[in-house]
């Protein structure tokens, strides 16, 4: 195999090892911020800089990014395709209001508040810890998860190109082609109604977040 099939390979990740990476999660905030990167396939640096203010009416408005510093930098979307609005699943609504009650370290960034008060380094080093214990490959912190989310959506034909190419931030398909691109017909017998399993786990990790909201 070549190096580019060979990196493909290692990186293979399915929906069966999503489930399970987000089941078997003890932290709270690992598990939101899982589904909340697997549900919107944002881009880590997207995902890590959200803010409760971005979410208007069930619609993420992705504009902001964490630099590689980890320094938060508003308006600073990586592309101008990168600047676009996701409308979330009505589950994972739920999950974030409930998780904006119950977590008590919140961080503030000017007026905006984030939704994941965690840098990078540690979502890396928490995930590949917790994929390992799982005996799941996973590398790249939460990009496995944009990987599959928007393969997922690809393989369920259900948007148009630019339709798919605006959710995910993408100017062309040259990206997705070559680096995030997986064959979800290969463990997934139907897929034209792509999120509708992952949506029970988001309704499994509500269940916790308000388990935990009562206590």
């Amino acid at each position: 195999a070549t190096l580019k099939n060979k990196y493909k390979l290692e990186f293979y990740t399915t929906e069966n090892d999503v489930v399970k990476l987000i089941k078997t999660e003890k932290r709270f905030v690992y598990k939101v911020l899982s589904t909340f990167a697997l549900l919107t396939g944002a881009r880590t640096n997207e995902v890590l800089a959200a803010c409760y203010e971005d979410i208007t009416d069930g619609v993420w408005t992705i504009k902001n990014t964490l630099d590689n510093d980890n320094v938060f930098e508003p308006n600073s979307a990586k592309t101008e395709a990168g600047f676009r609005e996701v409308r979330l699943p009505k589950e994972l609504i739920n999950i974030l209001h409930t998780w904006k009650q119950i977590d008590l370290q919140k961080k503030k960034e000017g007026n905006l508040t984030r939704i994941f008060n965690l840098d990078k380094h540690n979502v890396i080093r928490h995930l590949s810890i917790h994929a390992k214990k799982n005996n799941i490959e996973w590398k790249g912190g939460l990009s496995p998860f944009r990987k599959l989310s928007s393969s997922l959506v690809f393989d369920a034909g259900n948007l148009t190109e630019k339709e798919f190419r605006q959710r995910f931030g993408w100017e062309d398909l040259k990206t997705f082609r070559k680096h995030y691109q997986r064959q979800t017909r290969k463990n997934l017998p139907i897929v034209d109604n792509a999120f509708t399993e992952l949506n029970t786990i988001a309704s499994d990790v509500l269940k916790v977040a308000n388990d935990k909201k009562q206590n």
